[in-house]
């Protein structure tokens, strides 16, 4: 199982074993936009134990969304992008334990912020509404393409069930594409290995 990150803003008890992380759950639910954050911490790290999984007798991970986090597969979803995004890929880039943003921000972060301007956006994000953070989404993605516009440069999100050993064989092959061809986004990295693999079975 994944290492647990725990930190002082986040969680006034901290959860240490799965079990602990699965009773913290439900209370962060009903808390709607409050602590989601912590909340996307617990589910990625729950998402990581398959043993616990199958300890409880769920054969996979929708079974164990829909019986123990009692929310839709697409939301578990989000929240360990989220968490993975900013706890895991950014971990260290810049304060996590200062109070975050809105969760419907951190939807939207996602998308455009890296190390280099984390810091910034963590701190600048409080100042804004959805719609400009959103704007300003979009502007840095259409930069991170040739200033194409905004039209070209829009992301649509696809859920896939994978294993840890599929998942972690995904993001190896993104992140050596990535670092081969100089792409920015893991959808950019997928897309390329997709046709690629396209060409060379002559579909």
């Amino acid at each position: 199982m994944a290492g647990i990150v725990s930190y002082k803003w986040c969680m006034t008890n901290p959860a240490k074993t799965p079990r602990q992380m699965l009773l913290r759950v439900p209370p962060l639910i009903n808390l709607n936009a409050t602590n989601q954050l912590e909340l996307s911490e617990l589910i990625y790290n729950l998402a990581m134990d398959v043993e616990f999984h199958q300890s409880l007798g769920c054969e996979s991970w929708a079974d164990f969304v829909s019986t123990f986090l009692q929310m839709p597969l697409h939301k578990a979803a989000r929240h360990i992008a989220v968490w993975e995004h900013f706890g895991i890929r950014l971990a260290g880039c810049f304060n996590i334990k200062r109070s975050p943003p809105a969760w419907s921000l951190l939807t939207v972060m996602l998308r455009f912020t890296n190390e280099q301007n984390i810091r910034y956006w963590w701190m600048a994000a409080d100042s804004m509404s959805y719609g400009e953070v959103k704007e300003e989404a979009a502007r840095a993605a259409a930069q991170a393409t040739g200033n194409k516009g905004v039209e070209s440069v829009v992301c649509h999100q696809f859920n896939f069930n994978v294993n840890v050993k599929e998942r972690r064989n995904i993001n190896k092959a993104i992140n050596k594409v990535k670092k081969a061809h100089g792409f920015t986004r893991n959808g950019e990295a997928l897309a390329f290995i997709v046709k690629e693999w396209a060409y060379c079975t002559n579909l």
